[in-house]
Order: structure tokens, then sequence, then C-alpha cells
């Protein structure tokens, strides 16, 4: 090779790595250091409940067992140590729903449906605070974790079989639009520790507190044995990049146009909305991904755009634009961001079923 040659292939190859970090240099600057949360942080949440049953599986869909009383503690490996994003309990109802209230088969019913935000996940169920019943109406919260339309439709359809509902909101984010059918981890490491050799998305409470850290530490370097590799550390190092998450959300927008899952999520409003007689109302809660961006998710402007064409009542809670109203690494809302959806939810349904 000539030496003309040679430095034509190593201009050719350090051109690009310096376009990418000068632009990921100016980037730091426009969002001040704020990380835009991408998928990485999944690989190091750990997820525990008291020991013993959990979920209950359906043939589409799950939801809890009923009567609980959970102590849910989450936990990130973040900057070298593992940082406590949540520790607080919740209950389960006498169908198995978060809130605390028990529902009964007559009462006319307002029901909720949506995922972990709906829930509530990460606070006390903020369902709760319409108390037993709100403009007289016995409220359902159907928000069930991970779940997205399709799924929703199966526990709307569940539910409203056993129970009077007379109306139905549907709570709901932009990645629910690419969400298929999932069903709740049952394994040993849910039910107890002592049977848990193997890593899962879920584990129990080890007995004692002073045994949390051990067991993370352990369960940790399991993970790591298999997942850590140089492929996946610099595809991790990428990923937490401004430039790679602007360049991927530009390209979710050619290839999402074809997704599957998009397409199955929307048959799925569509089949909720002649189920009920279009009669349906859609409040999307903006998200801290949405905030930092200053830019809503492509999936929300779709959702937008399809219920503008049919008319639907559509409402945003905005969370008042705040990204202090989210756990900060998880990006579920906190309980401040709880209180927010509470009154805003409150405030539209005031305006629309008085």
């Amino acid at each position: 090779m000539t030496r003309k040659n040679f430095y034509f292939f190593t201009y050719i190859l350090i051109i690009p790595f310096l376009i990418f970090f000068v632009l990921e240099f100016f980037l730091n600057i426009y969002f001040n250091s704020t990380k835009i949360p991408n998928d990485n942080r999944f690989q190091f949440r750990y997820m525990m409940y008291s020991e013993g049953e959990l979920f209950e599986k359906y043939e589409n869909f799950f939801k809890y067992h009923p009567n609980l009383n959970k102590r849910y503690l989450q936990f990130y490996f973040h900057q070298g140590k593992f940082t406590k994003i949540w520790d607080y309990n919740f209950p389960t109802n006498n169908f198995g729903l978060v809130q605390s209230n028990d529902i009964y088969k007559n009462k006319k019913s307002i029901l909720f449906l949506g995922d972990s935000f709906t829930e509530g996940q990460g606070a006390a169920p903020w369902i709760d605070k319409f108390g037993k019943n709100f403009l007289d109406y016995q409220i359902i919260n159907g928000g069930i974790i991970g779940t997205g339309f399709q799924q929703f439709e199966k526990i709307h359809d569940h539910i409203k079989n056993i129970y009077n509902v007379e109306k139905v909101v549907i709570i709901y984010i932009g990645s629910d639009l690419r969400r298929g059918i999932v069903l709740a981890d049952t394994t040993d490491c849910l039910r107890n520790n002592d049977y848990c050799k193997k890593d899962a998305n879920v584990f129990s409470i080890p007995d004692k507190e002073t045994e949390i850290e051990n067991f993370l530490i352990k369960k940790h370097k399991l993970r790591q044995e298999k997942n850590i590799s140089l492929k996946n550390n610099i595809k991790y190092l990428v990923r937490d990049t401004y430039t790679y998450n602007i360049l991927r959300s530009y390209i979710n927008t050619i290839r999402l146009k074809n997704d599957i899952s998009i397409k199955k999520n929307f048959q799925a409003i569509e089949n909720l909305l002649k189920k009920n007689k279009k009669k349906l109302t859609f409040i999307n809660i903006k998200t801290a991904q949405e905030i930092m961006k200053n830019q809503e998710s492509y999936e929300t402007k779709l959702i937008r755009n399809y219920l503008a064409k049919k008319e639907i009542q559509n409402h945003q809670c905005d969370m008042n634009n705040d990204v202090n109203n989210f756990h900060r690494i998880d990006f579920h809302p906190n309980e401040n961001g709880y209180d927010e959806i509470f009154n805003c939810v409150k405030k539209i349904l005031n305006n629309n079923f008085r």
C-alpha cells in the first residue's frame, strides 16, 4: 500500500469518529449533560418483591393475586454501586388489581386501562386518591405493568364480563404502541430465593435486610458473566450517547411504519372503540424522555393523529414539563409525579363525566 493510500484510508476511518465526537460534545452542551433514558438501564435493574406468589396468568394477560400487601424494592447498578430507586408497599384488592378498595359486580364503574403508570409503579397507588366512589362511580384500576394496547383489550374484556363498567379511560404512553403480549414472571426466584440459582427478571426480598446487598452482588455477577463481552461493552457505551439516541429516533420513524406490533396495537384500539361505541377517553402521559428531548415520541404522535382522525377525546397530562416528577435512572413517576397525574386525570373526568 502506498503512503497516499494509507493516508486516504486513515482519513476514511478517523473522520466519522471526529464527526461523532464533535456532535456528542455540542449535544452535551445543548442537553446540559442530562442523560436521555435508554434501554441500557434495564440490563442493570433488579426488581424485588416480598416472598410468595404475586401474579396470576391467563391466556393472553395477567394480573396479581387478590388480597396481597407486597413490599416492592427496586435497585439499579449505577456508577459502580447499587442505588435504591424505591421501597414501598402496595395492596391488591379482592380481584387482584393494585388498589386498596375492593370492587363489586353491581356497582356502575369507571374502568382505567393502562400500563405501570396507571398501576402506579414507583409509589403507593395514585388511584386510591379517588376514594371508594368518584362522581357516583366505582373506580377500577385495570393498569398492569409492562402491558400495551393488545393486553388493555384482553383485560378490558375480562373485567367488563364481570363488572358493570359504564365508562372506560385509557391512560397511555407512546411506547405502549410497541408492546406485544407479555406474561408475568412466576419463577422460583419470585417464590423463594432459596431455589433461585439463576438470573431472572424479578426476585423475592431476602429474609434479612443485611442480606440484600450480598444477594444483589451475587445476581449481578451472574448477569455480568452472561452479558459482558467487548462487543456488549462497546454497544452499551454507544447507546449512552446523545448522537446514537437521536439517530435511533429518526431511524425508528422509518422502521416503525411497518412494525407488526404497532399494527396489532392499532387493531386493539380499533376493537376497543367498537366495543365501547367510540365512547372512550384517552389520556396521554408525557414521559421523562419526551420532556428531556422537548419532543413527543414518534409513537405518541401516531396515536394522537389516529385518534384525531376518529374524532376521539384525547387529553394529555404534561407532568408540568418537569423531569423532577420522575424517579432518576428508572424514569417512572415518583410520588410528586403521581400527584400530577391524579390531579390532571381528576380534572379531565370532572370536565367530561359530570
